[in-house]
């Protein structure tokens, strides 16, 4: 049986300066700033529970 996934929202703010540099970043990866943010917060997020530092509900975190 498929895990029935849940996506929540989150709002971020940045400063123009870094705003500017995470698009940038994004058109050299080939992707839009909020895909890559999303990519990139999701990697750190997975990295802190893997160090044990950061717990999840059950079938919440998923493996790339």
């Amino acid at each position: 049986m498929a895990v029935k996934k849940s996506i929540r929202k989150v709002s971020l703010s940045l400063s123009s300066g870094l705003y500017d540099a995470l698009a940038q970043w994004a058109l050299k990866e080939g992707a839009t700033p909020t895909s890559l943010a999303t990519d990139l917060l999701s990697t750190l997020i997975r990295e802190e529970i893997r160090l044990g530092r950061l717990t999840y509900g059950e079938n919440e975190v998923e493996e790339k």
